[in-house]
């Protein structure tokens, strides 16, 4: 993970095959193939591959985030939700039992891993028109996250479903706002 699985993701699906890994890497290349499949926008093949995995492996939580992803653009909007609530859950997981040189490092992509989850849930929940509970989601990402100044235009669309347009010109103008990072 620390040299990035994006960098050696077309090397591992172009050179290498499932029965070269053994049960303890299977899991990494699943994983890459369903990245793969998904970002070409095959998502069945990208929920198989993703479902081929161990739910022991420490990539698990980030494969229940690309699932969840893979789900709501399929249109499966409950499935979505439980992958993205499991991955919420599990995302601390990836930290634990790290060396110290290592943890925080993992500490840090553990947090925005869990910042992620929430927002695909808090996503997932909006286009199912659950805007309360999409709000509370939304709600639960640290505003320290990375994740953060990308839902304040999310949350504004959330809170004009809930016809709070005070509370949508708030986060629009916090969207706009210098210290955010924003340059429209």
């Amino acid at each position: 993970m620390r040299v990035g699985g994006d960098i050696l993701r077309p090397y591992l699906i172009r050179h290498t095959k499932y029965e070269d890994y053994d049960s303890e890497n299977r899991s990494a290349y699943l994983y890459s193939l369903g990245k793969d499949v998904l970002l070409k926008g095959q998502t069945d093949r990208a929920i198989g591959y993703l479902n081929g995995m161990a739910s022991g492996s420490h990539l698990w939580p980030y494969a229940l985030q690309l699932r969840g992803t893979a789900h709501a653009v399929a249109g499966h909007l409950e499935q979505a939700l439980q992958d993205f609530r499991g991955c919420a859950g599990r995302a601390h997981d990836y930290s634990s039992g790290a060396e110290s040189s290592v943890m925080e490092y993992r500490r840090r992509e553990s947090d925005d891993l869990h910042a992620r989850c929430r927002a695909g849930e808090a996503r997932t929940l909006y286009e199912q028109n659950h805007f309360e509970q999409a709000d509370r989601a939304y709600d639960r990402i640290p505003k320290a996250s990375f994740v953060w100044t990308d839902i304040l235009f999310e949350q504004a669309w959330n809170a004009f479903g809930r016809q709070e347009y005070n509370r949508t010109l708030g986060k629009l103008v916090s969207y706009k706002a210098p210290g955010s990072g924003f340059r429209v």
